[in-house]
């Protein structure tokens, strides 16, 4: 299975931001205060939060978001070879998640094996279109749990009770227990319930979870080593079958550019490409040798949500 590796650093501060926090411009995070506390206890008070039963247009919406994530996945792996799509596929059983994604409900059971699919640490799965894959999924899973849980009132009752004792204590909070505040908040999100709670919570509780600082020599570093590359070519150009090799010798570097929102690196390959090729059409052979110098670029952005890459592009003399 062909993977996809992401790297971090940047010259500037910035953060990262999941679950319950935001991006910030603050120099440092900040606690929530004990007034912020009391009004989101209020809140959890309030007639807002009592549970809503599971409709089935909600299991719709769930499912549609699901569709969608998958549509998104299948066009970014069509974009690569046909062997790279068919790997990932039948590493998340691809034809099984289709047939869940079509039915009226799907089955969680299933819809928990592809997950765990995607949480299994495999290189690639840390990108956007997997991870949208898999939260939507999530979603999905629990919605349709919940609409079946005869004991579903009584553990959403637990759950905003738990929540109300963690928020309590909220400047004492360590990182596990607000973590676990961060998952409940996230389990409310997505079965639709208390809307003002989660708003409330997220707004109250944001702070970076990560910063960076790395300087340009150090990423740099990070990216640099040399390029040697041999191709074979086998070609067919206004009926002339043409075939043979080219060999690409060169380095890649990277730079830092200006980014007010996060982290901007220029990943940048410079080189020379000697090719050799035949080129035959009965019944006349030409036979070619060339040399190109070639200066390719991609940008990748690093910010609250996530890495990212933009199209490379390449110029050729």
């Amino acid at each position: 299975m062909k993977r996809a590796v992401g790297s971090l650093g940047c010259s500037i501060m910035f953060v990262a931001s999941t679950w319950i926090v935001g991006h910030s411009s603050a120099a440092e995070p900040t606690v929530p205060t004990g007034a912020s506390t009391t009004q989101l206890v209020n809140v959890i008070s309030a007639p807002t939060t009592a549970w809503r039963e599971i409709t089935d247009t909600q299991v719709a919406t769930a499912r549609g978001r699901a569709t969608q994530a998958a549509q998104a996945l299948d066009l970014f792996l069509s974009r690569g070879t046909e062997e790279n799509r068919t790997a990932w596929q039948q590493f998340l059983d691809w034809e099984s998640l289709q047939a869940q994604l079509q039915a009226a409900e799907p089955d969680p059971g299933v819809l928990g094996e592809v997950l765990a699919k995607l949480a299994s640490g495999e290189q690639g799965l840390e990108l956007p279109q997997f991870v949208d894959l898999r939260n939507s999924l999530l979603a999905l899973r629990r919605v349709v749990q919940a609409k079946h849980d005869a004991d579903i009132n009584a553990r959403y009752n637990e759950q905003i009770s738990s929540l109300e004792n963690s928020l309590q204590q909220a400047e004492s909070l360590t990182d596990p227990q607000l973590l676990e505040v961060a998952t409940q908040l996230e389990w409310l999100e997505q079965l639709g319930q208390a809307p003002e709670l989660v708003a409330h919570g997220r707004g109250q509780f944001s702070r970076p979870n990560l910063w960076v600082s790395a300087s340009s020599s150090t990423v740099s570093r990070g990216f640099s080593e040399p390029v040697s590359e041999t191709t074979q070519l086998n070609e067919m150009i206004l009926g002339t079958h043409i075939c043979g090799t080219a060999h690409t010798s060169g380095t890649l570097n990277a730079r830092l550019l200006p980014c007010s929102s996060g982290a901007a690196i220029e990943l940048r390959m410079s080189g020379i490409t000697h090719s050799n090729t035949v080129g035959r059409q009965s019944p006349v052979t030409i036979r070619s040798r060339g040399v190109t110098n070639v200066l390719a670029r991609k940008r990748l952005i690093i910010d609250p949500l996530g890495i990212r890459s933009e199209p490379a592009c390449a110029t050729c003399t």
